[in-house]
């Protein structure tokens, strides 16, 4: 258990290091105009770590993976905590998002205030569903407990990393620690996921991947779509 936890910790912390400005609006325009190199591309640095992770997450199906596959990880769990059972991952992938709101109504200053981080918050996490619904019904993998085909990739797990992607995202000029702090506890919705037996290792990782990328997305987006949309709108 404790090595699983140190894996996503250590994963997801190379991932904050990865997190773009999300109120840069046209750096995506600029790098092809000055013919940045493509490693050092806005547009390289949105999707590589939730690229690697989803990437990394599909090696491990099966026998498949280094340093274990997903049923070496699941077999440890059936040997060392078979009755294991808790409630916890169907409340805690929600947190982050209760420390953004929390850090807002403290007067911490974000760079969105509560309106646009709802708006965006509604806007990441359609993306995260859709993409997540599709992805399930497309692998159809078997869940460890044998419930149903709906295994690949964890929704759970895509949840929380939406909210903690979020929260890092609005505060992560103030302290790493915030930001440390979110993904802490999406990690461990991952952890508990598989041990619970619902998922595998690799539905976990490739949760995370499908949900830093929809948030990340959804920040490069958004400023166009409140510039253009919402104007029309409030006209």
């Amino acid at each position: 258990m404790k090595k699983i936890i140190l894996f996503f910790l250590l994963s997801f912390h190379f991932a904050v290091g990865q997190s773009l400005n999300p109120l840069v609006q046209t750096e995506l325009y600029q790098d092809t105009l000055h013919s940045v190199k493509w490693y050092k591309s806005n547009a390289f640095r949105t999707v590589c770590m939730p690229a690697l992770l989803i990437g990394y997450g599909i090696t491990t199906i099966g026998n498949h993976g280094f340093p274990f596959s997903s049923q070496e990880v699941q077999r440890w769990r059936q040997r060392n905590f078979p009755t294991f059972t808790t409630d916890a991952d169907n409340y805690l992938p929600s947190s982050p998002l209760v420390i953004m709101f929390g850090l807002d109504l403290a007067g911490v200053k974000s760079n969105y205030n509560w309106v646009n981080q709802a708006i965006i918050f509604w806007m990441s996490n359609a993306l995260n569903g859709f993409a997540t619904r599709q992805l399930k019904h497309a692998t159809a993998i078997e869940r460890p407990d044998e419930a149903d085909h709906l295994s690949f990739p964890s929704d759970h797990t895509s949840s929380a990393f939406v909210a903690a992607e979020m929260l890092h995202q609005e505060f992560r000029d103030k302290s790493a620690w915030i930001s440390i702090g979110g993904y802490t506890i999406a990690s461990s919705v991952a952890a508990l996921r598989i041990m619970n037996n619902r998922h595998w290792l690799s539905d976990v990782i490739a949760g995370a991947g499908v949900g830093i990328l929809s948030v990340r997305l959804t920040y490069q987006a958004y400023p166009l779509i409140r510039k253009k949309v919402f104007k029309k709108i409030m006209e």
